[in-house]
């Protein structure tokens, strides 16, 4: 198995579980609190999929930077990339912020972003996405500063 497509499965599989776990917090299977900063068990899949997102678009980057580097991540898993990701951020937002316990007060509730910034960050997956199936090396590249993008977004929604 190619170094890219191990990369590219690990990056889709933690996004994935990512955005399990935060959808199950924003569909209330998982609740916060009752005190304040209180998180469901499992809290850390949530860093581990924010770190998979800064450090796999680093990479990402990196790796789109010549035709050698890049041709162990030119895959048919590469747009899918960006979807997990778009998934993991939109499940997010849509979480409760344990730091809000018990009010239950969604990410995106915080007005830390306004609504065309999430509906941006879903068509920059999409359009990432795209590019990845139809020039895999600019979307390569693309895919990664989502990635960066994302995580930014993710981060920010949680400052207080």
């Amino acid at each position: 198995m190619k170094t890219g497509r191990i990369v590219l499965t690990s990056l889709i599989a933690v996004l994935c579980t990512g955005a399990l776990y935060a959808g199950a917090i924003a569909a209330g299977v998982l609740e916060v609190g009752p005190e304040p900063g209180d998180q469901p068990p499992g809290g850390f899949v949530v860093a581990i999929a924010i770190f998979a997102l800064f450090f796999g678009g680093v990479a990402l980057v990196l790796a789109s930077v010549s035709v050698q580097t890049s041709a162990p991540f030119i895959d048919a898993l590469l747009p899918l990339v960006s979807l997990a990701a778009g998934a993991f951020a939109a499940a997010h937002f849509l979480s409760y912020d344990p730091y809000d316990a018990p009010a239950e007060n969604r990410y995106a509730d915080s007005a830390a972003f306004a609504t065309g910034w999430y509906v941006a960050l879903g068509v920059f997956a999409v359009a990432a996405a795209f590019l990845a199936r139809r020039w895999p090396r600019l979307g390569l590249l693309v895919t990664g500063a989502y990635l960066i993008f994302a995580c930014g977004m993710v981060v920010l929604s949680g400052l207080h």
